[in-house]
């Protein structure tokens, strides 16, 4: 089952999903394209938060920011409960 979670990270978007436990964030889809746009310090909020998808795991509907160096090394810094980033870890 999945609700907008626009109200809690603050990010908006037509592809952005949180299920109802709190542990699967979708945003791919959008045009997210610098690390601000995702609002890590509200996302720590989220403590159940274990999977976040801002591209497919064959790399489509990727949003603009995955294509920035360190993309991947920051939010897992800044996350340190996800156990599943784009579907990999």
């Amino acid at each position: 089952m999945f609700g907008s979670h626009a109200h809690a990270a603050n990010i908006t978007g037509p592809n952005i999903k949180l299920n109802s436990f709190g542990k699967l964030s979708v945003l791919q889809g959008n045009q997210l394209s610098t690390m601000p746009c995702l609002c890590l310090d509200n996302l720590k909020d989220l403590k159940r938060l274990t999977a976040l998808y801002l591209q497919q795991p064959d790399r489509t509907s990727a949003n603009p920011v995955c294509a920035l160096n360190g993309y991947r090394r920051s939010i897992l810094a800044a996350l340190p409960s996800l156990a599943n980033l784009d579907g990999e870890r």
